[in-house]
């Protein structure tokens, strides 16, 4: 079903933007310190850039940041002359890097994902009785899929994945990659991590630091608030990659966290909005969530293919 296979691959882009990358291999994103970029004087003789990176330090101390985290979420799609779509995502980030995703539609699970921070994933559908394995990195870090020792695979590679060591990840698997790394970041770090360095953006109240994965994310902050307003991850050229406009701040606890989130993908007319249900910043993760193994009947297939069966 093409609006299911839509409705969830932007569904997974939702959750965000950005600096769980540095799990996976960002060199340009680093804790940030007041005095990490070079000075850019406004005509009275004030430093545009030390005041975004003062603005950006409130801003995320003011959201918190969690080691890891869980979450519920509804996704609502609504895709152009079709009827809108909903679905639960069920969340779970943990320290090292790994993302746990299980998706349902009228409390049915129809898709279950484990993404390692080192790219290796495992993906499941229980009606179809597919799996899909494989690697996600090559595509956006150069292949390197070596972990560092902190990091934990998700699973073992089938006797497919070690065939497929040598070759490029497919678009879909490059595509996962990034939508999975960037709903860690959203939920354990917030809209805005505390990772620069930052710049003054070109308007006001609008600051840009490093993505990773060699793009930018550009942010309009409520600095009374102290929140994120919008976010707009862009390409080193300019070009515009997803936007999301947050809304309905709550505390939960030790984090402040947006509820809604309406999300814009380039090159799609979908209208995505994402509600976050329930949050929860954690200190871990058990081993035993974050474990994802397909029985043994299961066929094992590309990405590729595995997406095409999202609705059966």
């Amino acid at each position: 079903m093409r609006v299911v296979r839509g409705a969830i691959t932007a569904g997974l882009a939702i959750a965000g933007l950005a600096s769980a990358m540095s799990s996976i291999g960002c060199g340009d994103v680093r804790p940030a310190k007041r005095d990490d970029v070079p000075r850019a004087e406004d005509a009275a003789g004030v430093d545009r850039n030390a005041e975004a990176t003062a603005t950006a330090i409130g801003v995320a101390q003011r959201l918190g940041q969690t080691p890891a985290a869980a979450a519920r979420a509804n996704i609502r799609i609504k895709q152009p002359d079709q009827d809108a779509q909903t679905f639960q995502l069920y969340l779970w980030c943990a320290p090292d890097g790994r993302v746990r995703v299980n998706a349902t539609k009228v409390d049915v699970e129809f898709c279950s994902a484990l993404v390692a921070a080192d790219g290796t994933y495992t993906a499941w559908l229980p009606r179809a009785k597919l799996s899909a394995h494989g690697n996600l990195r090559g595509g956006i870090h150069g292949g390197d899929t070596t972990p560092r020792a902190d990091q934990q695979p998700s699973v073992q590679p089938s006797v497919q994945t070690k065939e497929r060591k040598d070759q490029a990840p497919t678009a879909a698997e490059t595509q996962l990659l990034l939508q999975l790394t960037m709903i860690a970041s959203e939920l354990t770090a917030g809209p805005l991590p505390l990772m620069g360095p930052f710049h003054a953006g070109a308007k006001k109240d609008t600051i840009t630091c490093p993505a990773g994965g060699g793009l930018v994310a550009e942010l309009d902050i409520d600095a009374s608030e102290r929140v994120v307003d919008a976010k707009r991850l862009l390409q080193a050229d300019g070009k515009q990659v997803v936007s999301i406009t947050y809304s309905r701040y709550k505390q939960f606890d030790e984090q402040r966290r947006p509820t809604q989130a309406r999300v814009a993908v380039a090159g799609d007319l979908s209208e995505i909005i994402f509600t976050i249900g329930r949050f929860d910043g954690l200190p871990a993760i058990s081993d035993e969530r974050m474990r994802l193994e397909p029985p043994s009947d299961a066929r094992d297939v590309p990405l590729d293919e595995f997406l095409q069966h999202l609705g059966d």
